[in-house]
């Protein structure tokens, strides 16, 4: 095993740990739902943006330019941080008084991640497609 695999692998099993610990514990503590799912929305939000600037440099090294905006990792990572935000919020709204400040910045950000997922989908449908025809061998050959 090649230490690149041995840095995959232990990057794997440190994620999954922080995803276990952000799943499993607010069912025990549910003072802190909230706040596990803000940081674990926020987590996954940043390791999709990466991923999806990786896939544009790699597009870039083979000549092709693909937008961000077209590309299904940055707006799922996107709607993901959105999310966050969203459960981030729902932190400080605990009396009338807050909901008024930040309810209408809550339903702006609920709605923005919507609309950045069901887009996200699309694209992600739209690239398996793509990629499912560029396997298929021509009727000629």
């Amino acid at each position: 095993m090649g230490k690149i695999e041995m840095n995959k692998r232990a990057v794997v099993l440190i994620l999954s740990g922080v995803a276990c610990v952000c799943f499993v514990a607010p069912v025990f503590v549910r003072t802190f739902t909230a706040g596990f799912y803000s940081l674990t929305f926020l987590i996954v939000g940043i390791l999709m943006l990466l991923r999806g600037a990786e896939q544009i440099q790699q597009a870039k090294t083979q000549g092709e330019h693909i937008p961000w905006w077209r590309q299904p990792s940055i707006i799922g990572g996107l709607a993901m941080e959105c999310d966050a935000v969203t459960f981030f919020i729902d932190l400080f709204i605990f009396d009338g008084q807050a909901f008024k400040v930040l309810g209408n910045a809550f339903i702006v950000f609920l709605l923005l991640t919507a609309g950045l997922f069901i887009y996200a989908v699309i694209l992600w449908f739209q690239q398996r497609n793509t990629n499912n025809r560029s396997e298929q061998p021509l009727e000629g050959e």
